[in-house]
Order: structure tokens, then sequence, then C-alpha cells
């Protein structure tokens, strides 16, 4: 009966471990498990907040685009409208540039034109002007040499008694008009100035200037 109470006392005592080991796991077990479904609970909140976040900006971003798909297509559809208000400017700023350049050009070929022309006038009032001065050289050139062969003076008398190189243009006895070589160059003096005008230059007629 001794072995059979100890036997008995040795079972209990065991079973009294065994409960108490199992109550151990199964507190150690729920608290591992509270702290995973606090994990996870801490998870799924964060997970939801970033689903709402998201769903916010998904959103948002969608109202954006559509704003500027609407922006953008009331843009459009203007500028659709002023296209051809466009072309007909463009269309004036091209013939305005055309009609300008052939303004230009004309004018600048004018411009030529009336350049040559002056040039041309004051190459021929030179001309006239070295003319005149070598034609005046040659006369006096004349009238020394004529002073110097004894070519009588206007004061001289001819044998019909005139004064020979009178401006009158009286005759000699040959019958000849007998005015002095200082008569004819003051003539021809007068004549080239009446000519030349002012300085020996050829008068240039308004007609041919404008």
């Amino acid at each position: 009966s001794a072995a059979r109470a100890k036997r008995a006392y040795a079972q209990e005592n065991f079973l009294s471990q065994y409960a108490k080991a199992l109550t151990t796991v199964r507190e150690q077990a729920q608290d591992i498990a509270d702290v995973e479904h606090t994990a996870l609970r801490n998870q799924v909140s964060a997970l939801k907040r970033q689903l709402r976040r998201d769903a916010a900006y998904k959103k948002a971003l969608k109202e954006r685009t559509e704003i500027a798909e609407m922006s953008a297509e009331k843009r459009w559809m203007e500028a659709e409208v002023k296209i051809p208000q466009l072309e007909v400017l463009i269309n004036k700023a091209d013939t305005r540039f055309a009609q300008d350049r052939l303004f230009n050009q004309e004018r600048s070929h004018r411009h030529k034109r009336e350049i040559e022309r002056l040039n041309q006038l004051l190459r021929r009032e030179q001309d006239a002007r070295v003319a005149a001065e070598a034609h005046s050289n040659t006369l006096q050139r004349r009238l020394a040499n004529r002073r110097e062969s004894g070519w009588p003076d206007s004061r001289a008398r001819s044998p019909t008694g005139s004064p020979v190189g009178d401006s009158g243009g009286g005759f000699g006895a040959s019958g000849f008009t007998t005015s002095s070589p200082k008569d004819s160059l003051r003539k021809h003096s007068a004549v080239v100035a009446g000519k030349a005008g002012p300085g020996g230059i050829p008068p240039v007629s308004k007609k041919k200037l404008g």
C-alpha cells in the first residue's frame, strides 16, 4: 500500500507539473499571439492609412488631369478658331512684304538712275568748264601772239577813218570786219558766260533735274 500511495503521489505530482507546464506554454503562446496580433493590427492600420492617402492622391491627380485636359481642349479650340485669322494676317504680311520689297527695289533703281544722271551732268559740266578754259587760254595766246606780231590795237584807225576793232563791227579797206582780237575774246567770253552761267558751268534745266 505504501508503494501504491507513492506511485499515486508521483503521478499526481507529474500531472500537476504537466498542467503547470501546459499553462506556462499556453500563456507564452498567448503572449506571442498577442504581440503578433498587435503587430499585424498596426500593419493593417498603416496599410489602411496608406490606402486612404493613395486614394486621396489618386483622386486629386484624377481631378487635376481632368482639369488639365479640359483646359488643353479649351486652348485647342481657341487655337483652331484663331488659325484662320492668323492665316489672313500672315497673307497680309507676305503681301505687304512683297510690296515693300518691290517699292524699295524701284526706289533703289530710281536713285541709281538719278545718281548716274547727276554724274553725267557733272561730267558734262566739268568737260564744258575745261573746254571753256581751254578756249579762253587759246584766245589769250592768240591775242598775245598778235600783239607780239604787231597787230594794231583797238585805238588804231583804218585807212577809211573808222576805228579798227570797233565794237560795232566796222569794215576795213578789204570790206571785212576789223574788230580786234580783244573784242573777239570779250564777245566769246560773254557768249560762253551766257551759255555756261556763273563760274563757266552750263546751266542745268529744271526739267532735266526734275
